[in-house]
Parts: C-alpha cells; sequence; structure tokens
C-alpha cells in the first residue's frame, strides 16, 4: 500500500510512504549436497523465497519548489534470506532486518539543466549476515556511505520524445 501527499498549508512540502508484505512461505527447498556428493542435511527444508523480505516499508520527505528539489528517504526491510545453502557451512544465509537514511538535493539551473548531490546510507547502517535455522550472526560490515554529484541535462525532442541524460561522479566514504 502506498500513500503520496504535497501539503496545502506548507507549499513545497509532501510525504511519501508505502509499506509492503510478502508471504513468501510454503516452498520446499530440496536439500543440498557437498561437493563429494553427500547429502548436507536429510530431507527437504522449509524455507522462503531466496531475497523476499517478509515486510518492507519507505518514507520519504519531499520538498520541491521551481528551481529546488530535496528528499530525505527511510527505507527497511525485514530479513530475508540469501541462500537456501552456503557453499562453506552448507546451511542457509540470512540478511538480517536493515535500513537506512539516503538524502538528495537538486537546483534546476534553467528547464534544460540540473544540477544535485545523492548521498546514501548517512545511518552509517550495518549489514548483518546470520546463518543456520537459528540464524547465528556470521559477519556484519558497515555499508559506505555514498556520494554522488549528478548534471541532467535535457536532449532536444528525438521523434517525440526528450530523454534525459544523467552524468554522475561518485566517492565512497571510507
Amino acid at each position: 500500500m502506498g500513500y503520496s501527499q504535497f501539503f496545502n498549508f506548507l507549499p513545497g512540502f509532501g510525504v511519501q510512504a508505502n509499506y509492503t508484505y510478502v508471504d513468501s512461505s510454503g516452498g520446499t527447498n530440496a536439500a543440498v549436497g557437498v561437493p563429494n556428493g553427500s547429502a548436507a542435511r536429510a530431507g527437504a527444508v522449509e524455507l522462503p523465497l531466496e531475497g523476499l523480505s517478509e515486510h518492507s516499508y519507505n518514507v520519504i520527505g519531499i520538498y520541491e519548489t521551481g528551481k529546488f528539489s530535496a528528499r530525505l528517504a527511510y527505507n527497511w526491510r525485514s530479513e530475508y534470506l540469501l541462500t537456501s545453502s552456503d557453499a562453506i557451512v552448507f546451511l542457509p544465509v540470512w540478511n538480517d532486518d536493515y535500513g537506512q537514511l539516503d538524502g538528495s538535493f537538486f537546483y534546476n539551473i534553467n528547464e534544460n539543466l540540473q544540477i544535485g548531490v545523492q548521498v546514501n546510507n548517512l545511518t552509517n547502517s550495518i549489514t548483518k549476515l546470520l546463518v543456520g535455522p537459528r540464524k547465528y550472526l556470521r559477519d556484519g560490515y558497515a555499508d559506505d556511505t555514498l556520494y554522488s554529484r549528478a548534471l541532467v541535462r535535457e536532449r532536444p525532442p528525438l521523434l517525440g520524445r526528450a530523454p534525459r541524460q544523467l552524468v554522475t561522479r561518485s566517492k565512497r566514504n571510507k
């Protein structure tokens, strides 16, 4: 479900929000064998589909005028299955719950040229990997904050369309 609104009492300010629920249970992943051909575990194991979080949401604060555009977005998702059988430990590997705050600011120089800055992971969130059916902590790493500069130029219409050209430069904060 989603929601989007600009506020009449706060000109230029708005909010967007969405929530997603996915039930990916009920599937059965077959037992995975180890390289010598023996089975890692007997029988089938019930696991959700890989890469799908059960819950996820985004909340975005927006400010837009004729010349300026700014956004702050918080994105969160619940744990999800990365793989049903890791190549080393032959157990399921999960990504733990994860959320991060991103931001962007753009300025329209004219109707054909826009410059801006985008920053990902302002909160320096940490990705954690969990292993096995009991989800023991395996590893954790901080996702780098990524800064991007952007120059967006509108091209003249081509066959009735006006494609945008985006030029970016990125830098990871280590």
